[in-house]
C-alpha cells in the first residue's frame, strides 16, 4: 500500500497554512524550518513556524478531510450498553505521533491507538494552533 508523506505548517508571514514536504532550508542568516511546495516544474520553499509543523496521518475524516499530527477530532463511537441498548459515545481528542504512530488523547482516554476506529467514525473539528479552546472544553 502507497502511503503520502505530507506535513503542514504555518507560513511566518502570512500565517496561511502550508502544504508540502518539510525540510531545513537556508534563508540567508542560517537554517529553518520550512514547506516545500511544489509549482509546476519548480519548488518554493516557504518559512514556518516549527510549531504549527504537522504530519498528515495518512488518513481522512468522515467529511473526506485528511487528518494531521495536532488535528483536534470528534470521534462518535455507537455499541452496546449493558442492557444491550444502542448508545452513542462522543468525545474530544488530540492527534499526536508517537512510537512510530497516530495516537489520539482526550475525552478521558490517553494514548488509545486510533486506527481502530472507522473514519466514519472521526471528523476533523478543528487544530490546535487555531482552536486549543476545543481541548479546554472537554477537559
Amino acid at each position: 500500500m502507497k502511503r503520502e508523506i505530507l506535513f503542514r505548517g504555518k507560513c511566518e508571514q502570512t500565517r496561511e497554512w502550508k502544504y508540502g514536504f518539510y525540510a531545513m532550508q537556508s534563508f540567508g542568516c542560517g537554517f529553518s524550518p520550512a514547506i516545500i511546495q511544489f509549482n509546476g516544474g519548480s519548488t518554493m520553499p516557504v518559512k514556518i513556524d516549527e510549531n504549527t509543523l504537522g504530519q498528515y496521518t495518512g488518513l481522512k475524516d468522515c467529511k473526506g478531510q485528511m487528518i494531521f499530527e495536532d488535528d483536534i477530532v470528534k470521534i462518535s463511537i455507537t455499541g452496546m450498553d449493558v442492557d444491550f441498548e444502542s448508545k452513542t459515545e462522543i468525545f474530544i481528542a488530540k492527534i499526536h505521533y508517537s512510537n512510530g504512530s497516530f495516537w489520539f488523547t482526550g475525552g478521558g482516554r490517553t494514548d488509545c491507538n486510533w486506527h481502530f476506529y472507522n473514519e466514519s467514525d472521526i471528523e476533523v473539528i478543528g487544530n490546535l494552533t487555531d482552536n486549543p479552546d476545543l481541548l479546554k472544553e472537554t477537559a
